[in-house]
């Protein structure tokens, strides 16, 4: 078990809480800045995510559980830019970020090695690749590989471990 897999039980939402804060941030600096015409404008959108992606992937080389957070909280903002464009449905962009904010390492350097056009998290991307793909009961936030974990063939958001765990979260 990783640190940064402990401290993302303990807080699961604040990198969701500063992607969305930062996602807002850059919104609103934008307008005040009277340049809300570049928000609107397709290519400067591919230039903030090819920023965001250079931003992510400087953080993951840095290393450590402050850097892995930031790292996942700038691909939580990646996804938001993504979705403006509707690249991705609401319902692929509500699993990634609960797959990003829940899973290991795995998850956030796969993320941007596939986003980045270096080589820079190759190595890195090596040595995760063999870890499981994680996720955690939404009800008892016990940490599994994604396999064992059920999930709601409706929403496909809920994640369980149990029978137990479903019928316990549902009541």
């Amino acid at each position: 078990v990783t640190t940064d897999n402990i401290l993302r039980q303990r807080m699961p939402d604040i990198p969701q809480a500063r992607a969305m804060l930062m996602f807002l941030s850059v919104q609103t600096c934008l307008q005040e800045l009277g340049l809300i015409d570049v928000w609107n404008d397709t290519s400067s959108r591919k230039w903030i995510l090819s920023h965001l992606a250079s931003l992510g992937t400087d953080y993951l080389l840095k290393g450590g559980v402050r850097h892995t957070e930031m790292a996942i909280t700038v691909a939580l903002t990646f996804l938001s830019v993504e979705a403006l464009e509707n690249e991705i449905t609401e319902a692929d962009f509500s699993v990634k970020m609960r797959d990003m904010v829940h899973g290991g390492d795995r998850d956030v350097v796969s993320f941007f090695s596939k986003r980045i056009r270096c080589s820079c998290l190759k190595e890195k991307y090596t040595q995760v690749k063999s870890e499981p793909k994680l996720g955690s009961c939404t009800y008892c936030r016990q940490r599994k590989d994604r396999r064992e974990l059920m999930v709601c063939a409706l929403c496909r958001l809920p994640q369980y471990c149990s029978k137990a765990c479903q019928e316990a979260h549902w009541s």
